[in-house]
């Protein structure tokens, strides 16, 4: 394991998928939210926590035809409703204790939200991220999220070749840096 003498700059805070919705027990309110300002109290107070920014990692709903569907959400964009709503939250919470540069949202949820919610982006179960696309849209957010830059500004296609870091072609790469793009609401630099 790789231990830095430095202070942390961000540390990633995801809860459980369901975590921050009415499906899980006890309710974000009581769970997810405290949960996770708990997490960062005890981050902020380590060794290495001074100044720690928290990058909420905004989880997803589950693919369309997933069992959720009609029984616990009506559909996706409710279930990532509830998500979205449950990690602003928890942002606006630690925004009040800590102030605005405390947190961050990755907002990858959004970004499946952005890709219908395509079952191309999920492994077999509909739910975890998989697919030909699913991890490298999670990677592309948490890039753009952390450094507040589009991924494209600092890697090239090429380059990601290069270093083994997608198979995926030139127009898919371009296609799910762009859905990664519009969650983060970042300016679109096209190459």
């Amino acid at each position: 394991m790789y231990h830095s003498s430095g202070n942390w700059d961000d540390v990633v805070i995801q809860g459980y998928s369901t975590e921050a919705t009415s499906a899980y027990t006890p309710a974000p309110a009581e769970g997810f939210i405290p949960n996770a300002t708990n997490l960062y109290t005890l981050v902020r107070n380590s060794a290495k926590g001074a100044g720690v920014r928290a990058v909420l990692f905004q989880t997803w709903a589950r693919a369309s035809g997933h069992a959720f569907y009609p029984d616990t959400f009506a559909d996706p964009d409710a279930m990532q409703g509830e998500i979205v709503a449950n990690y602003k939250a928890a942002a606006d919470l630690f925004k009040a204790r800590w102030g605005a540069d405390a947190v961050t949202i990755a907002p990858v949820g959004a970004a499946f939200r952005n890709a219908k919610f395509a079952t191309d982006f999920y492994s077999s179960d509909l739910y975890h991220a998989g697919g030909k696309y699913g991890y490298e849209l999670v990677a592309m957010v948490l890039y753009n999220t952390i450094y507040g830059t589009f991924v494209d500004e600092d890697v090239t296609y090429a380059q990601a070749v290069a270093a083994g870091a997608t198979s995926l072609t030139e127009a898919e790469w371009r296609r799910v840096a762009a859905l990664a793009h519009a969650a983060s609401g970042l300016l679109v630099i096209v190459r």
